[in-house]
């Protein structure tokens, strides 16, 4: 009895062990299956997609890329495919991407990498979180596309845009100068005139005196108009005394002109400041006091001028209305005409504001040359 036990035992284990070697083929096929079907659907893929694990080194590449770099598969695994990302850029992809690990959070960073025949396209990667059958983190996955075009038309976008305002500041130069060399130099000229014909007329025509009196102060007042209309379309005192000295010059001016009290400081400012940036700092703060005198109801404001970080940073700030930034109907042409001059010279505009909490406005614009470049390198959580 014992021996017919055992028997049926052993039978009974070699029959599981039988079922459990085909549902492993099975799986196993099933598993081949999937993953040709995978490589199929990824190398059909119009984009570049990517496998990592949470090292950070790849594990995978699709066709798209491997066609793209022109490189092995061998080459590109680990740390290999980072070999193609442009020098100046890589040290700021690495980063974002090692942030994003760290929190275990999506990522998107753009980068120049290399082509096969040399050269860079950029793209943009994004990376998301990948995770086992447990739910626990195994690593990454992502997809790069190629942006190049649609890049070089903004760049020729901006520089449409740099050329549109240079060609309007020209155009502000020679009305103001036409305006300050001639027109109201001969305003000033008759205005003398009428007061010289005042004097000389015969006490016995006291009225027609007095209206020559009257016409020489108006044509005193429109010189004096015209004189401050050049001044606002091209601040001559920037070329000859600087920015520092015609920002200051320009808040007096508003002070003693219009309802606001405006109080301008500055700390070390350097001596010499490229035009562009100082016409586009001047700009700056001429739309904002505008808004500020038009839409605020505040008496007072302050404008703040500093070098900071290698740049010039500027701050406006007023205790008025205030209104909300991410309101579409809030934002005037005067905000889209700042944020135009900024990205020209590759400076930045935030504003803090809300109802009945005044507003402020925080520039800062790169002074060196590579700091102005259009570096495309950035992450989204």
């Amino acid at each position: 009895m014992v021996d017919m036990l055992m028997i049926v035992t052993i039978v009974v284990a070699v029959v599981v062990t039988a079922a459990s070697v085909v549902v492993g083929v099975r799986r196993q096929r099933e598993l081949r299956h999937t993953e040709g079907e995978f490589r199929i659907i990824s190398d059909s893929a119009p984009v570049f997609l990517w496998m990592a694990g949470l090292d950070r080194g790849r594990s995978f590449f699709n066709r798209g890329w491997l066609e793209m770099t022109g490189r092995r598969i061998d080459d590109e695994l680990g740390d290999g495919w980072t070999h193609g990302i442009h020098p100046e850029d890589l040290a700021v992809c690495q980063q974002i991407i090692r942030t994003a690990i760290e929190a275990r959070a999506r990522f998107t960073v753009e980068y120049r990498l290399r082509r096969h025949d040399g050269e860079y396209r950029w793209v943009t990667d994004t990376g998301v979180p990948r995770y086992d059958a447990a739910g626990h983190i195994a690593g990454y996955v992502g997809a790069c596309l190629d942006i190049t075009d649609r890049y070089r038309a903004e760049q020729r976008l901006q520089d449409i845009g740099g050329r549109l305002l240079t060609v309007q500041e020209e155009e502000r130069r020679r009305v103001a100068r036409e305006l300050h060399d001639d027109l109201s130099q001969q305003l000033a000229l008759l205005g003398s005139e009428l007061e010289q014909l005042s004097l000389n007329v015969p006490q016995a025509r006291d009225d027609l005196s007095r209206r020559l009196k009257i016409l020489g102060q108006k044509a005193t007042g429109v010189s004096a108009d015209a004189y401050r209309l050049s001044h606002q379309l091209h601040p001559t005192k920037m070329q000859t005394l600087g920015l520092v000295a015609s920002l200051r010059s320009y808040c007096r001016e508003v002070s003693a002109q219009q309802k606001i009290r405006v109080s301008f400081t500055h700390g070390e400012v350097p001596a010499s400041i490229p035009m562009d940036i100082s016409v586009c700092i001047y700009r700056i703060v001429q739309e904002a006091l505008r808004n500020v005198d038009k839409h605020s109801g505040a008496e007072e404001a302050h404008v703040q001028l500093l070098s900071v970080n290698g740049g010039m940073s500027l701050r406006i700030a007023d205790g008025g209305a205030g209104f909300d930034p991410a309101a579409t109907n809030q934002v005037g042409l005067g905000l889209i005409s700042m944020r135009e001059r900024l990205r020209f010279v590759g400076g930045e505009l935030k504003i803090h504001s809300g109802r009945s909490r005044g507003t402020r406005l925080d520039v800062w614009i790169p002074m060196a040359n590579e700091g102005r470049a259009s570096g495309r390198a950035s992450a989204a959580s």
